[in-house]
């Protein structure tokens, strides 16, 4: 993964599609790092109901591929 590439997020958080904006890299769970995420998309409303296109939110990095899979 890298800055620019466009993720759907999939499993417990999926409902997002966005733009990567940042990246901070983790290393464990301890220090997980994070994800910052520009959402262009919400398609399950209901797991993000406080976001709106063109917000950022943000994710843990370290094992990001149970959360996220990038589409572009």
């Amino acid at each position: 993964m890298k800055v620019g590439d466009k993720i759907r997020t999939i499993g417990f958080n999926k409902g997002l599609e966005g733009i990567v904006t940042r990246i901070r890299e983790g290393i464990n769970s301890e220090n997980h790092g994070t994800i910052e995420i520009k959402v262009e998309k919400i398609t399950v409303k209901k797991n993000f109901d406080w976001l709106n296109p063109g917000d950022l939110e943000h994710f843990s990095h370290f094992g990001w591929e149970k959360d996220m899979e990038i589409i572009g």
